[in-house]
């Protein structure tokens, strides 16, 4: 186990090698570890705490292996230089939680392993440099925020067949490069602004069947239901 702050702010450390035999890496642990650009998790580790990479400003690409269940809270927050995720075939991945990669401003695109079932509250959040998406079938909720401010963000795709139902409050708010979105007849809820100052977007096309609150689309938008 690497327990709790166990490499805090050491803002020296250039590169690390984890051990094959660690299977937890604990909350803060390499937070602040400004200079370190490249890791590789090994398949032993299960569990990665919150905010354990918080600030690794010089982190350019992390390997996740296929036994990790939950990217916790403000995993890679902030994690500027981060523009390569890869996830390990057979991936577990359940949830992407609370501010994950948040603010990771380099990233272009990820592939989000089709296990995932939840997007939290404003994973994505402020990665302005995210050019695309793909939502696997398997995710059947987007959270609040959760690609808010992703102002490169052209393509959205939701694979077919989706599970997904909701989509959160201000979820795609201020994706000024989404021209259009075919959002997946499976929805049934969409929340308040969840399109709110998307600049360019002209074609929206939404289940009929969908709840919605004011999700803030411009009215000159066309908005087809099916």
């Amino acid at each position: 186990e690497i327990v709790n702050h166990c490499f805090s702010s050491c803002n020296l450390i250039d590169s690390i090698i984890i051990p094959n035999n660690i299977e937890s890496i604990g909350d803060y642990a390499f937070s602040g570890c400004s200079s370190i650009t490249q890791m590789e998790i090994p398949s032993s580790v299960n569990k990665i705490g919150v905010v354990a990479f918080q600030n690794c400003s010089s982190l350019q690409k992390i390997l996740i292996p296929s036994s990790i269940e939950n990217i916790n809270d403000g995993t890679f927050f902030s994690c500027t230089s981060l523009n390569e995720i890869i996830f390990d075939t057979n991936s577990i991945l359940k949830n992407i939680r609370y501010k994950a990669f948040f603010g990771c401003s380099s990233l272009t695109r990820i592939e989000i392993p089709s296990s995932v079932i939840f997007i939290s509250d404003n994973a994505f959040q402020e990665c302005i440099k995210l050019n695309e998406i793909k939502i696997p079938s398997s995710v059947k909720k987007i959270g609040n925020n959760a690609f808010d401010g992703c102002s490169s963000l052209k393509n959205i795709v939701f694979e077919y067949p989706s599970s997904l139902v909701s989509i959160g409050d201000g979820a795609f708010q201020k994706c000024s490069s989404l021209i259009k979105i075919d959002i997946p007849s499976s929805v049934k809820s969409i929340g308040y602004f969840a399109f709110n100052d998307c600049s360019s977007l002209l074609h929206v096309t939404i289940p009929s069947s969908a709840f919605l609150d004011n999700i803030g689309i411009n009215p000159k938008v066309n908005i087809i239901k099916i």
